[in-house]
């Protein structure tokens, strides 16, 4: 019996030794659970410990294409090609939003890497797709917003984001002019907003005439209205063109419009462009070529140049949706005068969210007006499959 009151009373003791032990403990640190943050859209969560909402996106793709080009210089026979580029590429983008007493705060990264092969390298259309060096890092999109300021790599404000295929888009409207930019914008509410912006030229175009140096940015100002029937946008640009026999500034402007119709599950859009001693403004960097030019060749002054650009976009099922575009460009700069004729167009079939294939064609035409200039014909068709999240 005394055995057994001998063991209970270790028993107690060490009961009560452990749970003084427990006591001094420190006391584990409280868990914070991720939040899904409703405020910006699906796929946003707000940072643990802040109030900042992150959303993690990009795509993988695979694109297959085929095309032909048939080149002819001045007198000279015709040289052709046969092109093909496949590649696949993997993109993460990273969205970051936080509500101020000063506007929002956002911060925006688009990167992709490229393994790339074919020879369709120098047909200006991987280019527009931004193929460029097999395995390198491509930075598309970096900049940060706060209120009505942005800071970084963006799309141009002279561009009013037309275009419906997948291509580089109608070359004038500038959908794929990426920039380094300064930019305040003017909210004035009902869908009405004005833009100022200060950007770094990185379609320099002054291939007969040895540059000297830009001294200063372009300068672009816009004025934009978006409303349920579509939205309209009207920008200018002056640029600087500085070569050793000229120092002086060229200008652009495009006018644009898209509209929604609804009962056809369509839309439209029409944008005109001309351009003074900035042929930026009417071809994009992406899909130029070696006639290209600022300046004209036999005045030794300004070159001019103006298009046309028009397109529509068809829901033809809730799976399946088609686009087509074309566009009319006529440069004016001398030797280097030609016109250029383009038509795009696209099938997407997307049996799930996130997943589409799209099935795309373009043919280019470039017709040199002097005698000793280029003539280029070429098409391009193939497959492109993706996965965006």
């Amino acid at each position: 019996m005394r055995s057994r009151h001998y063991l209970l009373g270790l028993a107690a003791g060490a009961l009560m030794v452990t749970g003084a032990e427990a006591a001094d403990l420190p006391a584990p640190e409280p868990v914070d659970y991720v939040r899904i943050c409703d405020a910006f859209g699906a796929g946003f969560y707000y940072i643990p410990g802040t109030e900042t909402c992150i959303r993690i996106g990009g795509f993988v793709r695979a694109q297959y294409a085929f095309g032909y080009s048939k080149t002819k210089v001045g007198a000279a026979a015709a040289t052709t090609s046969n092109m093909w580029s496949w590649y696949g590429r993997g993109a993460i983008s990273i969205d970051t939003r936080t509500n101020t007493e000063y506007g929002l705060l956002r911060t925006f990264i688009l990167a992709w890497t490229t393994r790339a092969g074919g020879s369709a390298t120098g047909a200006a259309y991987v280019a527009a797709n931004g193929a460029g060096t097999s395995g390198s890092l491509f930075l598309w999109d970096a900049f940060i917003q706060f209120g009505g300021l942005t800071a970084g790599q963006v799309t141009s404000f002279f561009s009013g984001g037309w275009g419906t295929t997948i291509e580089a888009g109608p070359d004038g409207a500038g959908v794929n002019h990426k920039v380094v930019a300064l930019a305040y914008t003017f909210a004035f509410g009902n869908g009405m907003s004005a833009s100022i912006a200060l950007e770094a030229p990185t379609f320099v175009s002054t291939f007969f005439h040895a540059n000297v140096g830009i001294v200063r940015p372009d300068i672009v100002a816009n004025v934009r209205v978006d409303q349920g029937w579509g939205s309209a946008q009207l920008s200018v640009m002056a640029h600087h063109v500085r070569t050793a026999a000229l120092n002086t500034s060229g200008w652009s402007a495009n006018l644009g419009a898209s509209f929604n119709i609804p009962s056809a599950n369509a839309s439209i859009f029409i944008v005109g462009m001309y351009g003074r001693g900035n042929i930026a403004g009417v071809l994009t960097s992406y899909s130029c070529h070696a006639l290209c030019s600022d300046i004209n060749t036999t005045t030794g002054g300004l070159a001019t140049a103006w298009g046309i650009a028009g397109g529509a976009s068809f829901a033809l099922s809730p799976q399946l949706r088609a686009a087509i575009e074309g566009q009319y460009i006529r440069q004016s700069a001398g030797a280097v005068s030609f016109r250029q004729y383009d038509i795009q167009g696209n099938l997407v079939y997307s049996p799930v969210a996130g997943l589409s294939f799209t099935f795309f064609a373009e043919y280019r035409s470039v017709n040199a007006i002097a005698a000793t200039g280029t003539d280029v014909n070429a098409w391009l068709a193939g497959l492109r499959i993706q996965r965006a999240y």
